[in-house]
């Protein structure tokens, strides 16, 4: 019986932009600002992925890290991850954000970097 061997992946992402908090998108923004936004960040995020990721790869599984130093709370970075991996699956990076392949998240405080900086790595397994 022939095994197969899982071949992981690791890209590193830097940003340098001021991402909207979870509290600024819903608190009383009308959707079409928030959808706005998302599109803007998408485009931010295309580019970056697009720069990186030269070759068209598919992981069946995946997780993300993500440093950053910005005055929003650890929790309301979510945005930011969020619309950062609805541009992968756009890509067609991911099939799908769903447990079976977003296996983990951590997000990290890190004073080391500069004001707004992010940090991002996407860890993968390829298909």
């Amino acid at each position: 019986m022939a095994s197969t061997k899982k071949v992981h992946v690791c890209y590193e992402f830097n940003f340098t932009y001021r991402f909207p908090s979870l509290n600024e998108w819903y608190s009383g923004k009308h959707w079409r600002i928030r959808s706005n936004q998302k599109d803007v960040l998408k485009k931010y995020f295309f580019g970056h992925i697009a720069e990186l990721i030269t070759n068209k790869v598919h992981l069946i599984e995946f997780e993300i890290e993500m440093e950053y130093n910005n005055r929003i709370d650890t929790d309301n970075n979510i945005p930011c991850i969020k619309i950062f991996v609805d541009t992968l699956r756009a890509y067609g990076i991911i099939a799908n954000d769903s447990g079976k392949f977003f296996k983990s998240l951590r997000i990290t405080y890190n004073n080391k970097l500069k004001n707004n900086e992010s940090n991002i790595k996407l860890k993968g397994v390829l298909k």
